[in-house]
């Protein structure tokens, strides 16, 4: 836990919940552990969740009141402020159409990557809008088709935004409609929340206002953003802690584990579906950079290269393709997944999910179909 930050002194409970600091902020939680109360600057603000623990409603004392609706997948699809409701068309788990009162008003065109967010049309005028972002992904400056600078956007270290326009003055919320902010989430200005698709995080706090839905497979403390640091790392998902390229301006990265522990038994559909997909002679040790061949570490790995694992049973051809792919991006995943968690092909829906610990850590958290959990230490 953070017990001190910029002079506030934190008092935590056993739970690793803040329960006050020095500055006069207090909360209360539910039984769920979600943050049900905050009063922060002589503003109370009062949190709805679901069964599910999602965030229904968020309002204050000052007189706002939003709302959230979200799909079958976990996906948000709305927020509404009484006044103006916003809804968003997804392709996949990235955001494609945004509209207001019904009306279709903005055009992302995303990347291949997590949260790689490359461009925003404002399709009322025509406009088209560019992001720049940082190692961590988080949005920079946005600029126009001349090159012109719209936007910038600086960050404290974790993560509270503040907005400059194209003269460089500081504005209270994008003029453009730009809702990517820190690490390429959305960030809601009427909340001051950050919406990191499980759970919401807030950079005042500097840590999620609910747990982590998947226990502790990333950190014995549930609310720890990014276990505090947030220099090297995001958390994409709400679930656990991914790392950087400092590289790559397009987005967050995924460090590579330790080798892989060998067979896993006791998983969803049986040893032979999961052991079909995953083979650990992929992963590097942590002291090689995620881009070299393990065998020649002052060789960089590139297109045409054999790999050394096949993803399908008796798939050579497609594991090849995917290593190729993966070669440019100088990355490594455990399975065929969207950096980080992916259900395993052939267990089935509930299946589940194989998570494993960044920066070398190489341990891994498997859900199952039944519903229980198996953890692999190498």
């Amino acid at each position: 836990n953070i017990t001190e930050k910029d002079g506030v002194t934190r008092t935590h409970n056993e739970l690793n919940q803040i329960t006050s600091t020095t500055d006069g902020t207090t909360l209360a939680y539910d039984n769920n552990g979600n943050i049900t109360s905050k009063v922060v600057g002589g503003i109370t603000w009062t949190y709805a969740f679901s069964s599910e623990n999602r965030l229904l409603s968020a309002s204050s004392s000052d007189g706002t009141n939003v709302t959230f609706q979200y799909d079958a997948l976990g996906r948000r699809i709305s927020k509404s402020d009484g006044t103006t409701t916003t809804s968003w068309i997804y392709d996949g788990e990235d955001i494609l159409l945004e509209y207001q009162n019904g009306i279709l008003t903005n055009r992302y065109t995303q990347g291949p990557g997590t949260d790689e967010h490359l461009a925003l049309t404002n399709l009322s005028t025509g406009q088209n809008y560019y992001y720049h972002t940082d190692a961590l992904g988080s949005t920079t400056e946005i600029t126009d088709s001349t090159g012109s600078i719209v936007e910038s956007y600086q960050y404290t270290s974790f993560g509270q935004p503040t907005i400059f326009d194209k003269d460089g003055l500081k504005i209270t919320q994008s003029s453009i409609g730009n809702i990517y902010q820190y690490t390429g989430r959305e960030f809601d200005t009427e909340t001051g929340l950050q919406d990191s698709r499980e759970r919401y995080y807030d950079p005042l706090l500097q840590r999620f206002i609910s747990k982590d839905p998947i226990g502790m497979a990333d950190d014995v403390n549930l609310y720890a953003y990014v276990e505090n640091a947030v220099p090297n790392y995001t958390d994409p998902y709400g679930l656990m802690t991914f790392g950087s390229t400092p590289e790559s301006n397009t987005g967050p990265n995924i460090p590579p584990p330790e080798p892989g522990p060998g067979p896993i038994t006791g998983v969803g559909g049986g040893d032979e579906d999961l052991n079909d997909y995953w083979d650990p002679t992929v992963f590097y040790p942590p002291d090689k950079d995620p881009g070299k061949d393990p065998d020649d570490p002052n060789k960089k790995p590139k297109k045409g290269d054999d790999c050394k694992f096949t993803r399908t049973k008796g798939g050579k051809e497609k594991a090849k393709e995917e290593f190729n792919k993966e070669a440019g991006g100088k990355e490594r995943r455990l399975l065929r997944d969207n950096r980080g968690s992916g259900r395993i092909k052939g267990v089935g829906v509930k299946g589940g999910r194989a998570n494993y610990r960044p920066k070398g850590r190489g341990n891994y958290s498997i859900d199952r179909e039944d519903g229980g959990t198996t953890h692999v230490e190498p």
